[in-house]
């Protein structure tokens, strides 16, 4: 099947292109994710469910 799937392309070998940058946008996604500077930032995200809608509120009145 996949001999046969691939032998309409003209260039079998660039079916690679598109799996190798989606692991390098993966990967670069990852590291943006995971660097210590973001850490912060997420902590106070993760909190923000949690607070009291008073901020919401008080823009509405």
């Amino acid at each position: 099947m996949k001999q046969s799937a691939l032998s309409y392309f003209q260039y079998p070998e660039m079916v690679l292109v598109p799996l190798i940058l989606f692991f390098v946008f993966f990967m670069l996604l990852l590291f943006f994710i995971t660097r210590p500077k973001n850490r912060e930032l997420f902590k106070k995200m993760e909190k923000m469910p949690l607070e009291e809608e008073e901020t919401n509120n008080e823009s509405i009145e």
